[in-house]
């Protein structure tokens, strides 16, 4: 087995899995596509590096769709970008970490018909000021109320091991039209977490940019 799967193109054995698991994930409603890069342990040797691979994951059908090799994790996008002409993103949610929250992923996972959710952090600090200003204290009675109209809120409150988890999901399409470099983007959220006990609590907030219609923000978050 070890003298045939080594004479066999590595690229098409890569495909074969990855359209068997695609057709399960193409089955599914609003099928989510996690972007993730991993370094292989015990993949390094004395005359090459450890193999860096980027993958995309579909965690409803416990399967992973593609997997590309990356020169190491700064080379993560250029890998994505390639993935995603393959990729049947149509009608799925692409998911990340703030690496892959960059204009021309968006870009292109919008251009085929889907739809993307990215942690937004200080590689793109003119959007998180734009996000932080779309949840700061309004200046008028006016101004909240518009802002309340436009506000899909969840939460959750979760008691583990002693301590209180509080989480906060808010959405907005305000932003929608004012964010000249960021034209795919239809509504941005910010996820707030309260953690510890009753008598301490730590509060952490992280923005969120998303690619997806408001009457499917339930079903992502």
């Amino acid at each position: 087995m070890h003298e045939l799967l080594c004479r066999l193109p590595a690229s098409e054995i890569e495909k074969a899995p990855g359209a068997w698991v695609g057709e399960f994930a193409s089955a599914q409603a609003s099928p989510q596509i996690v972007l993730d890069g991993k370094t292989l342990r015990a993949s390094a040797g004395s005359e090459y590096p450890a193999l860096h691979l980027l993958a995309a994951y579909c965690p409803q059908v416990g399967g992973v769709l593609a997997q590309l090799p990356a020169d190491g994790k700064d080379n993560e996008i250029t890998a994505a970008k390639a993935m995603l002409k393959a990729l049947p993103v149509k009608g799925a949610v692409v998911t990340g970490d703030a690496m892959f929250c960059q204009r021309e992923l968006c870009a292109a996972i919008s251009s085929k018909d889907g739809d993307f959710l990215f942690v937004v952090k200080d590689n793109q600090p003119a959007l998180v000021q734009d996000i932080e200003a779309a949840f700061s204290p309004p200046f008028s009675p006016k101004e909240r109320l518009e802002r309340e109209k436009s506000l899909s809120r969840h939460e959750t409150v979760e008691k583990k091991h002693g301590r209180l988890e509080y989480r906060s999901l808010e959405a907005t399409p305000i932003l929608c039209g004012y964010l000249d470099k960021w034209p795919h983007v239809k509504q941005v959220f910010r996820l707030v977490r309260r953690r510890g006990t009753n008598e301490e609590m730590v509060a952490a907030q992280t923005p969120i940019v998303l690619h997806v219609p408001n009457d499917r923000f339930y079903c992502i978050v």
